[in-house]
């Protein structure tokens, strides 16, 4: 079987160890310094996972604090 993935990479500051648990969960925001103004409500990520996973797919990333992020998802390529 053949698959199809996509990434998407950043350069920002990555996700530090312990929030990345929380990456994929429903209504968390990660963002914890309140000086800035970041609209949205956490939910993103987690219906994008979910998503993927009922297409049979699976979604992940890949980080380094302080050097960015990969984003990931695959799914079976269609015939």
């Amino acid at each position: 079987m053949k698959h199809v993935q996509v990434e998407v990479r950043d350069t920002g500051p990555g996700i530090q160890v312990p929030m990345q648990s929380r990456l994929f969960t429903p209504f968390d925001r990660l963002d914890l310094d309140h000086r800035h103004h970041v609209s949205g409500i956490g939910i993103g990520l987690a219906l994008s996972r979910s998503l993927v996973e009922l297409m049979g797919g699976e979604m992940g990333f890949d980080t380094e604090p302080g050097r960015g992020s990969t984003f990931w998802f695959t799914l079976l390529a269609a015939p």
